[in-house]
């Protein structure tokens, strides 16, 4: 296959020392940059004998306030975004980084200079450009694609489907696609440098994201503050990055708040927002009469006993649903004299667990034996208030309660009547309600109709045969909430640091009872001796270096295993047996949790229904007096939301987002199938 050629040449590049040769003449040192609440980014940062700074980045001073993604087309080939091949003549193309598809991140210039990555007014802005090789064209429909070089340089038959990814964007077919590490390292990189910069963790939502920048008046671009793409500063010649890439992955990843860039809050290292899918719940936005739930112990870990019937904690919404990936092209070149620059769940935790990287999409529901449930028996609460709307009309109902998937709502499918008639409604943030301290998004995400159709194609082993409209509510609220709308189980975020260290702003380290130590799990399989590095990997700070080899054998401690995990972010070792571990055997698995690597019970949650759903009924028992007030007239989600969460203000969105989705529907009219 001819695609491993292109992979073959970035791991010759990734197996380069600091001082060998990348390509001719050019060589790396490595910087170790700071990634906030991570091990830090290696940053290669390149130089290139024969070509000095200034043939290919220009001595204009560069105070950053935003950063363009772009992708290039081609082999990866540094000296392109270098000067070119001759210095007397050097190319005007250059960029500040590029991540390529080894996972590693090359730096050709320095942040605070000028790189002619793109246009005018853009020219305060740092780029990244993604290496995602050359696009693919089919030459006389003869059933293979070439690389843009000509019909010499061929790279796979179009048959061969599971090599690249076919999209269109701008009335322009391309195949390809982005590797995995580089979603990863292009997340990494984009923190890193709103941490150095302290730029903003913004970028616009999926509305404005494809709008071209330049329809902006100098004095409004000069306010941008966040992460833009190639396409938007250049229109007229440009098409990347268009819609067809993983954005619900990058967002998440990068922790990237989806909103108006050009009136952003100032920078902070905290994780970012609802909404933007990798935020903590801070223990300290809990009232002084709310525990952290479901740790049993208070949010300082002095060990307070926890109220009765209480719940997890749960991620705040995340991003975009995915869409498809991939794209080609190639940088800009240099304005003349750089004249016009700068114009212009289940978690149990006592936190919130980070946000979801999807990284494939469900595309049908596997079939699931029913497993029968009693419906929680209704309770009294105090009424709540209510978005005002009509009596339920129905139309050519079939039957009352939800059995599967098949709701329509105006004639049209939920998912999209949600994502075409109900969402576009309520843009931006809800006027009154603040989820961590900051203005809670009201319907940030689309939804992904595949994972959802999954969901509730198999609600009899989620709860029971059927559902109410208001327990329908009472999961797909959480669900949007926790995997920001993919609908799809995932793992908390963040590495190994992240999970090792509890933050300032209130996520506890995760290396305490009731997980077992690192230091005891490390010793037990031989990979530390010493009591001093027992202790060391007993405690609670990470240690500033650490051999790839100890990094490995971390990721199988609890502290990493038993992070937040599936639609409701199941959290730590002893809720993982309560709650996972019959998931697993009545799904036909031989391992518990504890037997299982953390590869394999990650991939066990994530791409098993009958493991993820199951999850969420366990959980859902020990909160079924909570549960059964949904079935109040009127409703009551908030309790629900709460017991998830461990905070009030996430059952108040809870609660009026259910009030407002159901409302909407009543007066649409729906019927189930």
């Amino acid at each position: 296959m001819h695609w491993t050629r292109v992979d073959q040449a970035w791991a010759r590049k990734g197996a380069c020392q600091p001082g060998q040769p990348l390509e001719a003449g050019i060589t790396y040192t490595i910087e170790n940059w700071v990634v906030p609440g991570e091990d830090p980014l290696p940053v290669r940062v390149c130089t290139r004998t024969g070509f000095p700074l200034s043939s290919y980045c220009s001595s204009r001073h560069l105070d950053a306030k935003s950063i363009t993604l772009h992708e290039t087309a081609g082999y990866g080939t540094l000296s392109v975004l270098m000067g070119g091949s001759d210095p007397a003549h050097p190319t005007p193309v250059s960029v500040h980084f590029l991540t390529g598809r080894d996972g590693n991140v090359y730096q050709f210039c320095p942040i605070d200079r000028v790189a002619w990555h793109a246009n005018a007014w853009s020219l305060n802005s740092i780029g990244i450009e993604v290496d995602n090789i050359a696009s693919l064209y089919e030459h006389n429909g003869d059933g293979k694609l070439y690389s843009a070089y000509g019909t010499s340089d061929l790279y796979c038959a179009k048959s061969d489907a599971g090599v690249f990814v076919e999209k269109t964007f701008q009335g322009i077919k391309y195949w390809a696609s982005w590797t995995s590490a580089q979603y990863d390292v292009t997340a990494r990189l984009i923190k890193a440098i709103c941490h150095k910069q302290q730029i903003p963790r913004y970028i616009q939502d999926e509305q404005n994201r494809f709008q071209p920048l330049t329809r902006f008046p100098a004095a409004q671009l000069a306010r941008f503050r966040g992460v833009m793409t190639h396409y938007q500063v250049n229109p007229a010649n440009r098409v990347d990055i268009g819609p067809y890439i993983d954005w619900a992955r990058l967002i998440h990843s990068a922790g990237l708040i989806q909103g108006d860039c050009f009136n952003t809050p100032d920078y902070s290292d905290e994780l970012t927002a609802p909404g933007a899918g990798t935020a903590s719940a801070p223990a300290s936005v809990l009232g002084a009469d709310e525990p952290a739930a479901g740790t049993g112990a208070a949010a300082d870990g002095s060990g307070a006993a926890e109220p009765a019937d209480a719940g997890p904690v749960a991620t705040p919404d995340a991003a975009v649903a995915p869409v498809a990936s991939g794209n080609d092209t190639s940088a800009d070149a240099a304005p003349s004299a750089d004249a016009a620059a700068g114009d212009g769940g289940g978690t149990s935790s006592g936190e919130a667990a980070s946000a979801p990287v999807p990284e494939t999409t469900t595309t049908a529901a596997p079939t699931i034996a029913a497993e029968a449930t009693p419906q929680a028996t209704t309770t009294a609460a105090p009424p709540v208030t209510t978005t005002e709307a009509p009596a339920i009309t129905t139309t050519q109902a079939v039957q009352t309660k939800v059995t599967s998937s098949n709701i329509r709502v105006a004639g049209k499918h939920f998912v999209d009547w949600f994502n075409e008639d109900l969402r576009p409604k309520y843009p931006g943030n809800h006027p009154t309600i603040l989820l961590w301290k900051k203005p809670a998004p009201m319907f940030p995400t689309k939804l992904n109709k595949a994972n959802f159709v999954t969901v509730f194609d198999n609600v009899h082993y989620l709860w029971a045969d059927e559902l109410t409209i208001p327990e329908f509510f009472g999961f797909f609220g959480i669900f949007y909430n926790e995997t920001g709308g993919t609908m799809q189980p995932i793992a908390e975020l963040g590495g190994l640091k992240w999970m090792f260290e509890a933050t300032p702003g209130g996520k506890p380290s995760y290396n305490i009872a009731p997980n077992r130590l690192a230091g005891d799990q490390l010793k037990a399989k031989g990979v530390i001796s010493s009591d001093a590095d027992v202790a060391l990997w007993n405690g609670k700070t990470y240690p500033a270096t650490v051999s790839a080899s100890l990094q490995a054998a971390l990721k199988e401690c609890d502290f990493y295993k038993y992070r937040g995990h599936g639609f409701i972010q199941t959290t730590w070792r002893n809720n993982f047996h309560r709650d996972v571990d019959p998931a697993l055997k009545a799904a036909g698995y031989s391992k518990t949790c504890d037997d299982m690597t953390t590869e394999e019970l990650e991939a066990a949650i994530k791409t098993d229904p009958k493991v993820s759903l199951p999850m969420v009924k366990s959980f859902y028992k020990t909160i079924a007096s909570k549960f059964a007030k949904v079935n109040q007239d009127p409703p009551v989600w908030a309790d629900t939301g709460r017991a998830v969460s461990g905070q009030k203000p996430y059952g108040d969105l809870f609660q009026w987002r259910c009030e407002t989705i159901f409302a909407a529907m009543k007066k649409a009219g729906f019927e189930l199938k």
